[in-house]
């Protein structure tokens, strides 16, 4: 999948997340862990290309670190305004590694 694509995607799914915020609490805690997996494997993918250079590839390698610690917060217990507070840190990263990026 090329990475930029995979950029949007992981964009996308932070969207989508903030929208299933919005639901029943059991259904949002399942909902942004699936969508929250869905972004670490493309944050994670991102991290080991070859083809990215390494400060590009050590950013993606943060983000992906972070989604899974929202990831154990989210499975731990459910407060949304935590959840959101960390969705606005992990949506500031994305934003940091695209930025830098779009030379």
């Amino acid at each position: 999948m090329p990475r930029v694509s995979m950029k949007k995607m992981v964009c996308k799914r932070l969207q989508k997340c903030r929208r299933i915020l919005q639901i029943d609490t059991q259904q949002i805690r399942f909902k942004v862990i699936k969508k929250l997996e869905e972004m670490f494997d493309c944050a994670h993918a991102l991290s080991r290309n070859t083809g990215l250079d390494l400060r590009e590839r050590e950013k993606w390698a943060k983000i992906a670190a972070y989604i899974a610690q929202t990831i154990n917060s989210v499975s731990a217990g459910f407060d949304e305004q935590k959840v959101n507070r960390e969705l606005d840190e992990l949506e500031h990263l994305v934003n940091q590694a695209r930025a830098k990026t779009k030379v």
